[in-house]
C-alpha cells in the first residue's frame, strides 16, 4: 500500500488544494492530510484543526473519504517542524510527502525524506491569504462544499 503525506493549514482548503489531493488520490492508495499549525488561532489561522478537516471531508464521496487519514501538527520552527511531523505520522508510515513550499521541501529533505511537487493552479488568485481577506466573490476559490461550510460557520459566529 502507497501512502502520500499532504501537510498543508488550508486556510481555508481552496481549489488548488482539492486538485493537488484529486491527483494525489488518484496515485496513491491513501494520503494522509496533515494539517499544520493546528494550535493556532490568529488572523492567518482564522479556522480550528476540526473545523479544516470538514472542509476537507466535504468535498469528496464516501469511497474517497475511507482513503483520506488526517494527522494535526501544532505550529513549530522550519528547524523542529519535521520532528513534529514525525511524531504524528511516523516514517514507516508513509512511502512519500507532497509539497510546493520550498521551505517545507528543505526541511524534509534534511531529514531524508522523499518529496514529490506538482505545478501550481492560479497562484495569484488562489492564495489563502487572498482568500482569508474575504474580496468580493471569494466564495469563486473554493469548492462549493467549502464554500457552504464556510458560509455557516461565518453566518453563526455573526450572531
Amino acid at each position: 500500500m502507497t501512502t502520500v503525506v499532504f501537510p498543508g493549514r488550508f486556510q481555508p482548503f481552496h481549489h488548488a488544494h482539492f486538485r493537488i489531493l484529486e491527483n494525489l488520490l488518484k496515485r496513491f492508495d491513501r494520503v494522509i492530510v496533515v494539517i499544520g499549525s493546528s494550535n493556532v488561532r490568529d488572523d492567518d489561522n482564522p479556522f480550528g484543526p476540526i473545523q479544516r478537516k470538514k472542509m476537507i471531508r466535504s468535498c469528496f464521496p464516501r469511497t474517497k473519504k475511507k482513503r483520506l487519514l488526517f494527522a494535526f501538527v501544532p505550529f513549530a520552527s522550519d528547524e523542529t517542524w519535521v520532528r513534529e511531523l514525525l511524531k504524528k505520522v511516523p516514517r514507516s508510515n508513509f512511502n512519500v510527502v507532497f509539497s510546493n513550499n520550498p521551505r517545507v521541501q528543505k526541511q524534509l529533505r534534511l531529514h531524508a525524506i522523499a518529496v514529490i511537487s506538482s505545478p501550481l493552479f492560479s497562484r495569484n488568485r488562489l492564495e489563502g491569504k487572498r482568500i482569508r481577506n474575504w474580496p468580493r466573490n471569494w466564495q469563486k476559490n473554493v469548492p462549493k462544499p467549502v464554500a457552504t461550510y464556510l458560509k455557516n460557520v461565518l453566518e453563526k459566529e455573526s450572531l
